[in-house]
């Protein structure tokens, strides 16, 4: 326990700090209230938008409403993983409509939408680690949030359980006094 006259040197030093001075001060000083690092966003990309994945992000904890603060982590990996796995959607988009528009030859361009959407697929495939990288990614993520959402429901299952044991308890003890 500290004494007054502790307390009262520790507010005097306090008034005297200008805070971080130099950028890497400042940089580190910004994550001091990140709770971990899902939570400072560094996942979302320059390309995207915060304010976007804040109102996604919201709607996970509409649904799932967190009580704790491990609930809260839960539905952050779930709602980042999410988040992660559209990106990769589009990726995967992106890569077969690239193949699709690249000039093709005279033979398939009177193939059907779907063959050429296919060889579009195989093409991005056979021509580098892109597309096995992003299924490798996706499996991850997957995992990633059904893991959370698994250990999240099991968290419940676990309060409602002690919840009805207590309540039994209670109301034995109620009928106790009663008698």
């Amino acid at each position: 326990m500290s004494t007054e006259k502790q307390i009262a040197a520790n507010r005097l030093n306090a008034l005297k700090s200008t805070g971080p001075r130099t950028p890497e001060g400042k940089a580190i000083s910004s994550r001091n209230a990140a709770r971990h690092d899902l939570l400072d966003k560094r996942f979302i990309l320059a390309s995207e938008c915060p304010d976007a994945y804040d109102v996604f992000a919201q709607t996970f904890y509409d649904e799932y409403r967190p009580a704790t603060a491990t609930e809260t982590a839960l539905v952050d990996i779930m709602a980042a993983a999410r988040w992660r796995l559209i990106r990769l959607a589009n990726i995967d988009a992106g890569l077969i409509d690239h193949e699709y528009t690249v000039p093709a030859g005279t033979e398939t361009a009177a193939l059907p939408v779907p063959a050429r959407v296919t060889l579009a697929y195989r093409q991005a495939a056979t021509s580098g680690r892109t597309v096995e990288t992003a299924g490798r990614a996706e499996a991850r993520l997957v995992l990633q949030f059904n893991g959370a959402l698994d250990r999240l429901d099991r968290l419940r299952r676990q309060r409602r359980k002690a919840r009805r044991k207590s309540r039994r308890i209670s109301g034995l003890r109620g009928k106790e006094g009663a008698k």
